[in-house]
């Protein structure tokens, strides 16, 4: 007999809709990783992280009836995931700016709540590394870290990104493009002990 570990995601997410917990249980299990990895490295904070991913799940059930198959399941469910993380970046710095607004004293900003400073003597090289380049993507412009993050933490071609953000191709690889630039730029004075930038990318 055929388990819903064989069928694809547009077939369990249909048999979720007549009513399978099984199909809705496998599809969580097979995005969980990566779709969780995405809005960790998107937010650069686990908690929140983990909200937005049972947020973007919340909506997939709230709004069943809006998916249809002609769409591969994984463009929607990136794009309901990708809407959730953006309006909830927004409302961060919302709050962020009434935060500075009410205080003139510099130690009322808000502190973001992954330490992005780790402390040589405790951690090893390739720990610090993970924290540069954490601390590098969150420079990125939002267009360029979504596209960066897309491709790096979701492995979606250019040509998925493009389908899932609404951008043109070009402008996906354009933005993906700058998105190493910066990196690039901003890793190559930190890298002590890498020969290269490329070799501390392999290490981190």
């Amino acid at each position: 007999m055929r388990g819903v570990g064989e069928d694809s995601d547009e077939v369990l997410f249909l048999k979720y809709r007549e009513g399978s917990v099984e199909a809705f249980e496998e599809l969580l299990e097979r995005y969980e990783g990566p779709l969780l990895r995405y809005l960790v490295a998107f937010t650069r904070n686990r908690q929140q992280a983990e909200d937005l991913f049972q947020e973007t799940f919340t909506r997939l059930v709230e709004r069943k009836e809006y998916y249809t198959p002609e769409a591969p399941f994984k463009y929607y469910l990136f794009k309901v995931a990708r809407n959730i993380a953006i309006d909830a970046a927004r409302r961060q710095k919302v709050r962020a700016a009434l935060s500075i607004d009410e205080s003139n004293e510099e130690d009322s900003r808000p502190i973001d709540p992954v330490s992005l400073d780790p402390d040589p003597e405790s951690t090893t090289m390739r720990n610090e590394l993970g924290s540069i380049l954490k601390r590098a993507i969150g420079e990125l412009r939002e267009d360029q870290k979504e596209v960066f993050l897309m491709r790096e933490e979701l492995s979606l071609t250019f040509e998925e990104i493009a389908r899932v953000t609404g951008a043109p191709l070009p402008t996906v690889k354009s933005r993906m493009l700058y998105a190493l630039k910066h990196l690039r730029r901003s890793l190559a004075g930190r890298c002590v002990g890498f020969r290269s930038v490329d070799e501390a990318f392999e290490a981190s």
